[in-house]
């Protein structure tokens, strides 16, 4: 099978490229290559015989047309995905995660190729109570989670008017090896690596769910694996954490003191809660293998070996 990759040196896709690089799949990959893009990742992806990489922007839709053309489907995650950057260039978002993949959904409906869309749990918004299944409504609260919905709107009216073939996946937080370090989680772990203060926002008391990124990868084979070609999956793993409790974590795995710990101004419209019923896709047989806080201290140990000194 021969899948086109987009997005693929963000932290979703490193991870799945590498992933699916192990397990024989034939990958291209095509990256427009910005500040959080995993160059040493791709020297990695380039030892294997059946990659080729492409940096290119999404919107470039004569070679987006080529690379199409060519494989079985494509699975995207190019997106500007950092809600802090969203709330201060909104424009730059809805530039890159509406216009450019329009542009995406248009060749793949041409050329009747299947799209795995990457999504997120953040287009249901805040859920304060309970869990938010597939079929709740959105309720995006800042301008990367709209971007996200607005993606989804129009992968809905392609199918309806064009005939794209497309399934959605909406995963909760997902954390692992190659994130950049403007998230939470390595974020913490560099910085308390480096013996500097941790801004935590507002009380740190926001829920997120957390899974691990090799739990996701196993999501996306599923899904492959069981040649599914339309419908909408929430990725969950039931593991919801306060921020300020997975703080702690880390500083507790690295043996280093909570006064690194920084209260800082909340950010605007911060969401409280996440949560989603996964149970959709438990039902085609995907588990979370890995707990939580085994998977933290690998993820820690990591970023511990690979940062850069």
């Amino acid at each position: 099978m021969s899948i086109l990759i987009t997005g693929n040196l963000g932290f979703l896709g490193t991870n799945l490229t590498l992933h699916l690089l192990k397990r024989d799949f034939k990958i291209i990959g095509v990256d427009r290559i910005s500040y959080c893009s995993n160059l040493s990742a791709l020297k990695l992806m380039k030892k294997h015989k059946k990659f080729l990489f492409y940096k290119a922007d999404i919107k470039n839709t004569k070679l987006m047309s080529k690379l199409v053309k060519n494989v079985d489907m494509v699975i995207n995650f190019a997106a500007f995905t950092h809600v802090d950057n969203s709330i201060k260039t909104p424009e730059i978002f809805v530039e890159n995660n509406i216009v450019g993949f329009q542009r995406l959904l248009k060749v793949c409906a041409q050329q009747n190729k299947l799209l795995i869309h990457i999504s997120t749990d953040e287009v249901y918004g805040e859920i304060l109570r309970g869990e938010a299944g597939e079929e709740n409504r959105f309720n995006p609260r800042n301008v990367y989670s709209a971007t996200k919905a607005a993606e989804e709107c129009l992968i809905n009216a392609y199918k309806n008017n064009y005939g794209l073939k497309s399934a959605i996946l909406r995963p909760c937080n997902v954390f692992g090896y190659w994130q950049y370090t403007e998230k939470l989680i390595p974020k913490t772990i560099t910085l308390a690596l480096e013996k500097k203060k941790i801004p935590v926002y507002g009380n740190g008391k926001q829920i997120r769910e957390w899974l691990f990124c090799e739990d996701f990868n196993s999501a996306v084979e599923l899904i492959l694996e069981k040649n599914i070609q339309e419908g909408t999956y929430n990725v969950g793993s039931r593991t919801r954490k306060e921020n300020i409790q997975v703080v702690k974590k880390i500083l507790d795995i690295l043996g280093k003191d909570y006064s690194l710990i920084k209260f800082v101004d909340d950010r605007p419209g911060h969401d409280r809660r996440y949560a989603i019923n996964s149970q959709k896709i438990r039902s085609l047989g995907f588990r979370a293998r890995f707990d939580f806080d085994a998977a933290l201290e690998k993820t820690v140990f990591w970023y511990a070996k690979n940062r850069k000194k």
